[in-house]
């Protein structure tokens, strides 16, 4: 079982990467000074943030895609640009969030506005793909993030993973998918070289210190 256990293909690279937790406490601002200069450390191959830790906290959610009155679960998490390269993600159709794409990333809509709104993007896993039945191409599918009204607000798959297990392995692999929200990201995650790891670690730790 241990053999297993080290040797099971869990969908992304958990291998050298370090969660800084509580990074909802610096301000949107500082925390995007913070990924800059851990990003310029030699150790650091890359960095994101996130409210996700890889195997632990996500949200879930009872979705539709736009034109079907039928919903089911989608479990899903907030990423920021890069979170996808540094946990070694594979992308089956399309692409992940990135400052190239910034209409992807979630905005409140507008009130009082058209009736159909668009909000941003989303990444979905192949679970997902399967479970809501959706025909290829998928990337530019439309989910109703929700309803005021006769207003729709959407989010449209921009990405498509490939299946990871972001809970126990002995779990099925269920229907999961991120979405971009920088003011809403409590975590960092960083991918070191494996090069000085604890000159590394104090780099960071000197970088969080001058934040706060």
């Amino acid at each position: 079982q241990i053999r297993y256990i080290q040797s099971a293909k869990l969908g992304f690279d958990k291998d050298q990467v370090l969660v800084v937790r509580n990074a909802g406490i610096l301000s949107t601002a500082d925390r995007s000074a913070y990924l800059n200069s851990a990003r310029q450390l030699p150790g650091v191959k890359a960095a994101a943030a996130s409210s996700l830790v890889m195997g632990g906290n996500f949200n879930t959610s009872r979705l539709n895609v736009k034109g079907s009155d039928k919903e089911q679960q989608l479990n899903f998490a907030n990423v920021g640009y890069d979170f996808f390269e540094v946990m070694g993600m594979a992308f089956k159709e399309g692409h992940g969030f990135s400052p190239k794409f910034p209409a992807d990333t979630i905005n409140n809509g507008i009130p009082g506005g058209p009736l159909e709104q668009d909000l941003g993007g989303l990444v979905i896993n192949e679970k997902a793909v399967n479970d809501f039945e959706l025909k290829s191409p998928v990337v530019g599918t439309q989910f109703v993030w929700g309803t005021d009204g006769d207003t729709n607000y959407n989010i449209r798959v921009v990405g498509v993973v490939k299946d990871f297990h972001f809970t126990s392995l002995r779990s099925e692999i269920k229907p999961f998918g991120f979405i971009c929200r920088p003011s809403q990201q409590n975590n960092f995650t960083v991918k070191l070289s494996g090069n000085n790891i604890q000159g590394t670690i104090t780099g960071l730790e000197r970088l969080w210190g001058q934040c706060n």
